[in-house]
């Protein structure tokens, strides 16, 4: 073995019979990736048939949710179960902070709390071998997937996106702070070669991780956060050629997607999500995991189409906050579709259902999935969703709030203090704004957002001037 002889993976005899009926659970968070960029979800440009058949045998959600509009808010909210207000993380980490703007932001932590629970510590505890690969985004030194749960980490560090795609990852610049980092040292992995693509390399990781585990006999959770599909948009040659030529075809071939660089980072990572499946199988436990796949925010505009959903990345309209989300694997339906609304909150207390770990006393905002992933649906109490984005994400993509209360959304924005109000069952798309015919019900939604951002305590931002804007009513 390698650097995993780092850690310990010996198990005892009495460990090992409590744990013989736990699933392995492998989280796979892509970045920015649109709701519809697979084909299982309507995507009509990158190839993408691993990830297809994995949604045909197991069961995809059709109306999930990010917890936030950027990364770092969502990636906290699925370690936790606790929503972006509540952790005080808002914006990506460190954040932009845009000079000059109408509205003070609130600052926000510049790493996960420290007495947070994460999943990984739930499940160490309960006696998995924790793994997390690629993109953290959730602090550095000191916060590292290391300190909280995991016991190795590959690729994870402070930094949001790579400076490059290709290795050595530093985009021409060793001091680059975007350098992906730590990797094994290359005396420990593999030769590599100026071609090297990352989502390549951090697969080649993840195997890795998977044969050392099923060496040890240990149940493990697999944290694969891909950095893909953020930009910049990188990926080999000869496959961005590839979606060039089908571009190139025109007519009815693709009517949304037109990124051929894009498509063929989407590909990479189906591609990765297939040698996963392969290698799963190929160590006997592919019917013993579990697999669970989704994206930390909608697709960004620049790169990628939201179509029919409104607008992308950094607002909290459909497009910036619906993404994907599939479970497969052990114990889970094959070639369902659902239609209920869920958020990645409900990830920590689904996650540690399956695994058959005990929960804990933190207060958790989501709620357990597991009554949905079999063929018989047991529906989820009625709640609403709520998402706080108090922050500048440009120049116009202002501070907001909002919630879900059945099919209605109303969206607040704290500068201008103005509601708009959706029906998404009869205008998923958000063209109609009810707000004026339905004032009444604004008044009412107003209210109940407002309660939620009192009961979670989250920070607002606040009008230069010195008047009072820590209320929504």
């Amino acid at each position: 073995m390698n650097h995993l002889l780092a850690i310990s993976l010996a198990c005892s005899t009495q460990c090992l019979a409590t744990e013989a009926s736990r699933p392995n659970i492998v989280l796979i968070v892509i970045d920015d990736l649109g709701a519809h960029d697979f084909g299982c979800t309507g995507g009509d440009l990158a190839l993408t048939p691993a990830i297809d058949a994995l949604a045909k045998r197991g069961v995809r959600f059709e109306r999930a949710y990010a917890a936030g509009c950027v990364c770092s808010p969502t990636r906290a909210s699925i370690m936790t179960g606790q929503a972006p207000a509540r952790t005080g993380i808002t914006d990506w980490i460190p954040g932009a902070r845009l000079a000059g703007m109408p509205m003070l932001e609130p600052v926000i932590p510049n790493a996960l709390a420290s007495e947070a629970r994460t999943i990984a510590e739930a499940l160490q505890a309960a006696g998995y071998a924790t793994f997390h690969v690629g993109k953290w985004h959730l602090g550095g030194t000191g916060s590292l997937p290391t300190d909280h749960g995991f016991d190795v980490n590959v690729g994870g560090d402070f930094n949001g996106h790579p400076a490059s795609y290709f290795f050595p990852y530093d985009g021409k610049n060793p001091s680059s702070p975007w350098r992906v980092r730590p990797f094994p040292t290359a005396a420990e992995s593999r030769t590599h070669t100026m071609d090297e693509y990352l989502t390549d390399r951090l697969t080649d990781e993840a195997i890795l991780l998977i044969d050392a585990a099923v060496e040890s006999k240990k149940p493990f959770f697999l944290s694969l956060q891909h950095y893909a599909v953020h930009s910049p948009l990188q990926a080999p040659a000869a496959e961005v050629a590839e979606y060039k030529q089908i571009l190139a075809a025109g007519g009815d071939v693709v009517r949304g997607h037109k990124n051929a660089t894009y498509a063929a980072m989407t590909a990479a990572v189906d591609r990765s999500v297939g040698r996963v499946v392969a290698e799963l199988d190929r160590v006997g436990q592919r019917d013993n995991t579990i697999i669970i796949l989704t994206s930390d925010n909608g697709g960004e505009e620049s790169a990628t189409s939201n179509a029919p959903l409104r607008s992308a990345k950094g607002r909290l309209y459909e497009g910036g906050i619906r993404v994907p989300l599939l479970f497969a694997g052990s114990g889970i339906a094959g070639d369902i579709v659902r239609s209920v609304p869920v958020v990645s909150t409900d990830l920590y207390p689904t996650i540690l259902a399956l695994a058959h770990a005990s929960t804990d006393s933190q207060m958790c905002d989501g709620q357990s999935l597991t009554g949905l992933l079999g063929a018989d649906l047991v529906a989820l109490p009625a709640r609403n969703l709520y998402w706080h984005y108090p922050h500048y994400h440009t120049k116009d993509r202002r501070p907001v709030s909002a919630v879900r209360v059945g099919d209605f959304k109303l969206v607040f924005y704290w500068d201008s203090r103005i509601s708009e109000l959706y029906d998404l069952a009869s205008d998923p798309s958000e063209t109609r704004d009810l707000a004026a015919s339905h004032a009444e019900q604004v008044v009412e939604m107003r209210a109940v957002l407002g309660q939620w951002l009192k009961e979670t305590g989250a920070k607002v931002p606040r009008a230069r001037e010195e008047r009072d804007a820590t209320t929504v009513e």
